[in-house]
């Protein structure tokens, strides 16, 4: 059956071709439609052996059957009796580390588990994605298995080392630039999708990245925690994205992760404290200035979002406070450097209460800071040492006598991804762009021109096709625990 699928896949390259596999599906013998089954096992066996060594070359057989795994699984069905027997599959792996070690040289177990489904050694698949090549391809299929996969999804998120899947997609997060926004859609998802399991947010605030992370360029990071590189890196993503309010899939997906993490900061990084509060306030000025440009013009789409946009981030920096102020100096430090924030917010509707209790925070520390700045009336030319470093120690000082009943409590904002009703929308034609890239001007000869499924008029090459491919079709997202008055 593996052959021919691949047969329709490479002869044909049509979506038609692909109908034709699952419409007959339900007709063919139970022993054919197991093979269907362990097509995503067979393909893992040319990925994960061929592709898992990040020092290795590129293996161009596993990238294709990587390739035919993705148009695979997510080719819809058109009729709602039929399933597709390759994302069923996917859905139902289990993880199967004893049958995969049995085997000579570690290749994966293709054989059913006790109860008749998949299974794979997930440790190696891990492996994978955390040492394998940082591509489209690769990105998109541990989303699909952190999505369809509960099993998978389990299995990540109480490993011991987050860092090692993290760290390569903050590295691609990063370089933003460099990426589709179709791929950076997926990462950000991928972290949106971690970021909703607690115990995952409270572990990566634990781990402490050695030495300084090669890739970020601004400034050096050193004895920064991994939960602060998430921050920042989602925080600088959300900074690049927000000001043009086109694409507002990338900074909503970003400020929702963030959102979901603020409960569990601790040890917040200076850097991390000084971009959250630094976007918040520019964020702030922005929507003053056009809110005062348009007047009572009428409602503007773009106020709307900057308000709603400047309120996720009211929240989290309002969340950390309210739970850990204790544990994060930097944040309070990063407040008081920009104490005008709170002031301009003041009896704004629908940011009031955020603003206050911002407020309330600036208050208690700025009194306690005037009480020691009087005390020490006999320094040197009559003024305190306030350094950084004794500023941060008063904070943490002071912070020990800090109550968190001075702050109005307020329910606790929680984002979970939903795909949309109709994902092959996004789906379908984002998988068949990955399929032309990885056979265009080798294996086959697309007529780029005729491509009527990506909706690419004028194509002259391979990028222009690629680069045609954006869509806000791939996912939404739901708040829980939102204020009742809340339009975000």
């Amino acid at each position: 059956m593996v052959s021919v699928v691949i047969q329709f896949i490479v002869e044909t390259c049509s979506p038609s071709a692909l109908s034709m596999v699952f419409e007959v599906a339900p007709n063919l013998p139970a022993a054919v439609q197991a093979t269907v089954l362990w097509i995503p096992l067979r393909t893992y066996q040319y990925i994960v052996r061929h592709g898992s060594h990040a020092d290795g070359p590129p293996s161009p057989l596993g990238d294709l059957a990587l390739t035919l795994l993705l148009v695979l699984a997510h080719y819809p069905a058109h009729h709602a009796q039929l399933v597709n027997g390759v994302k069923a599959g996917l859905q139902a792996l289990q993880d199967d580390a004893a049958g995969a070690d049995a085997e000579q040289g570690g290749r994966l177990s293709s054989v059913a588990g006790a109860r008749g489904q998949p299974s794979i050694s997930f440790a190696r698949l891990y492996d994978y994605f955390a040492t394998g090549p940082q591509s489209e391809g690769s990105t998109l299929l541990l989303y699909t298995l952190l999505h369809g996969s509960k099993s998978f999804q389990e299995y990540v998120l109480v490993r011991s080392d987050p860092e090692t899947l993290l760290l390569p997609l903050l590295q691609q997060l990063y370089k933003a630039n460099k990426r589709r926004a179709n791929h950076l859609y997926m990462l950000q998802i991928i972290v949106l999708i971690l970021s909703q399991d607690t115990s995952f947010s409270h572990n990566i605030h634990k781990v402490m990245l050695p030495g300084v992370v090669p890739w970020y360029r601004e400034r050096v990071l050193s004895k920064i925690s991994l939960g602060s590189l998430v921050a920042v890196v989602l925080l600088r993503t959300a900074h690049q994205n927000v000001g043009q309010l086109q694409d507002l899939y990338l900074p909503t997906n970003t400020l929702a992760a963030l959102a979901n993490l603020a409960p569990q900061v601790s040890g917040l990084h200076s850097h991390a404290a000084q971009r959250l509060v630094g976007l918040t306030s520019l964020l702030a000025k922005r929507w003053l200035k056009l809110s005062q440009a348009l007047g009572s013009s009428g409602p503007n789409q773009d106020i709307q979002v900057l308000h709603d946009f400047l309120r996720i981030l009211l929240e989290v920096v309002n969340t950390v406070l309210s739970l850990n102020l204790g544990r994060n100096p930097e944040l309070v430090y990063a407040l008081l450097h920009r104490q005008e924030l709170a002031a301009q917010l003041r009896g704004r509707e629908g940011l009031a209460e955020l603003a206050e209790n911002l407020q309330a925070v600036i208050d208690f520390f700025n009194s306690r800071l005037d009480s020691v700045n009087g005390g020490q009336a006999a320094a040197p030319e009559g003024q305190a040492d306030w350094s950084v470093g004794r500023v941060l120690e008063l904070v943490q000082t002071f912070a020990q006598s800090w109550r968190g009943e001075r702050l109005k409590q307020l329910p606790e904002l929680r984002f979970v991804y939903e795909e949309e009703a109709a994902p092959e929308e996004f789906f379908v034609p984002y998988c068949w762009s990955l399929a032309v890239a990885a056979t265009g001007g080798r294996l086959l000869s697309w007529n780029l021109g005729a491509v009527a499924l990506l909706q690419v008029a004028g194509v002259e090459g391979d990028d222009a096709l690629l680069e045609g491919q954006t869509s806000n079709a791939s996912s939404s997202w739901s708040e829980e625990a939102m204020m009742a008055d809340s339009q975000v």
